[in-house]
């Protein structure tokens, strides 16, 4: 046995006193489900799975579990529903994986304050269902809020369609409860209390830090009143860039729509109707590949909303956009929350197609810019020879200058070839929209896929000051090795 083996062996035996032999598994069966099939679809490489796999259930488990991960110097990985496309929660240098999903609790509901205490496991679904029932919701809803994890989503900063009014995940977040990488614990300011202005605002070092700064173990989260009248409608552009222009003039007039997400024609096809057409059990209409496609909704007193609808009205018709009638507006809400989302579902109509992999490149660009990323994407889609998917835009908050679009494309994971080209896609849109003044991570962090680009992204002094505070906290670099700086392992 070598001595990686006997420090496991020592480890495991001590895990096992902290949450017993029923939560903690070196079992090669089970530890190896954790690492993505899809990650290694996009060509990534040397990712090893993690050697032990523990399910915490309270804050002092997870200190006990990072005491020892931190005395045998073994890479500490944490996870909720695993359903980040671009592997930030993948290991690649072993070590124990925790499994975060048994911390599912809701510990308080502030009806008051309006604020929720939650543990990270839980899932939006069930904590949007908890606080239905005193006329309150979460208002960040991915299309995967089924099973996204409150943890998952707030240490990724992804985006859901209420963004548009209420923000992104870390904006919900008022405090944290943190285990550190040396086993203590840290909440992060008073547990109600939103950025008292004492100290230095630590809080959001653990906010899209993929894990990398701590575990979280506790949040407190900002939560909303249902609205008393809602209102969705949606319309179609001549092009997606025309449809942008409206969307920053509804903007720019004041209003604050709850939602607005967008696609381009072939986007709209891809997403709505050939990836959620069982669910809808009807086939939808054929829309122009380039045109624009919104969906629009705002939420509140009914007389407000009517007013900002109408308003919209006037804006996008005078931008030449066609109102769609009211059961398809329907019937794109519904696909959108109807269908359980499982991202590890490549596309697969047909046997033809089986083997293709979706990439999506999370670019942030400033709106203005939109136009001349989306020209780009189309131009490099063709220059590489791949299938274009389409075109996904959000509208990331009240703060209209940046937007997120998933320049998609489609690539046969077997051929060298098409992943290369694959490959040099990614690298030139990507960069493309670091050059515009945007940058990476728009929908999910930038986990393995993205990593060597952070440095493109960032001045040197800034990456500097980064490095030395992940030294600083982490001085044995425990917490999700292999991400945020270091070299990426992906061809």
């Amino acid at each position: 046995m070598t001595l990686q083996h006997e420090v496991l062996k020592e480890a495991f035996n001590e895990l096992i006193g902290i949450v017993g032999p029923e939560r903690v598994s070196d079992n090669v069966y089970f530890t190896h489900c954790y690492p993505s099939e899809l990650l290694i679809r996009y060509g990534v490489e040397l990712i090893r799975p993690p050697d032990i796999v523990i399910s915490p259930r309270t804050t002092k488990e997870v200190s006990e579990v990072v005491k020892v991960a931190n005395k045998y110097k073994l890479p500490i990985v944490a996870a909720g529903a695993q359903l980040a496309l671009a592997g930030g929660v993948v290991p690649i240098k072993g070590g124990i994986m925790v499994d975060t999903r048994g911390m599912d609790r809701v510990i308080e509901i502030d009806k008051e304050n309006l604020l929720a205490i939650v543990q990270p496991g839980i899932t939006v679904e069930k904590l949007n269902a908890r606080l239905e029932k005193v006329g309150l919701f979460y208002t960040d809803m991915p299309g995967s809020w089924t099973i996204s994890t409150i943890g998952g989503r707030v240490s990724t900063n992804g985006c859901g369609v209420y963004a548009p009014k209420y923000g992104r995940p870390i904006e919900q977040v008022v405090s944290l409860e943190v285990v550190l990488p040396t086993g203590e614990v840290v909440r992060t300011g008073p547990r109600k209390l939103y950025d008292s202005n004492a100290g230095y605002d630590i809080m959001h070092l653990f906010l899209g830090d993929e894990g990398t700064l701590g575990i979280i173990t506790e949040l407190t989260l900002r939560v909303y009143p249902v609205p008393e009248y809602r209102r969705r409608e949606a319309w179609m552009f001549p092009s997606h860039t025309i449809l942008l222009k409206a969307i920053r003039k509804f903007l720019t007039i004041g209003s604050v729509p709850e939602m607005l997400l967008a696609h381009d024609g072939l986007g709209w096809t891809s997403y709505v109707w050939n990836f959620y057409q069982d669910y809808l059990k009807e086939p939808l209409p054929e829309i122009p590949p380039y045109a624009g496609m919104l969906l629009i909704g705002c939420g509140g007193k009914k007389e407000f909303v009517e007013t900002q609808m109408k308003l919209c009205g006037e804006i996008m018709e005078e931008f030449n956009g066609k109102r769609l009638p009211e059961d398809l507006t329907e019937k794109w809400w519904t696909a959108r929350l109807g269908k359980p989302y499982n991202p590890w579902q490549t596309v697969t109509w047909d046997a033809e197609k089986k083997y293709r992999t979706l990439l999506m490149p999370p670019c942030h660009v400033p709106i203005s810019k939109a136009e001349e990323f989306v020209n780009s994407y189309r131009e490099l889609a063709k220059k590489y020879r791949l299938s274009m998917w389409g075109l996904q835009t959000w509208i990331e908050g009240p703060n209209i200058h940046p937007c997120t679009i998933h320049p998609a494309v489609l690539y046969d994971y077997r051929k060298e070839d098409e992943r290369e080209r694959a490959r040099m896609f990614k690298d030139e849109i990507t960069r493309i929209a670091i050059n515009l003044g945007g940058g990476i991570g728009g929908m999910f962090a930038p986990g393995l896929l993205y990593v060597s680009y952070i440095k493109d992204e960032f001045e040197p002094n800034a990456l500097k000051l980064m490095k030395k505070i992940k030294q600083l906290i982490d001085p044995n670099n425990i917490m999700n090795p292999g991400k945020k700086f270091q070299t990426c392992p992906a061809r």
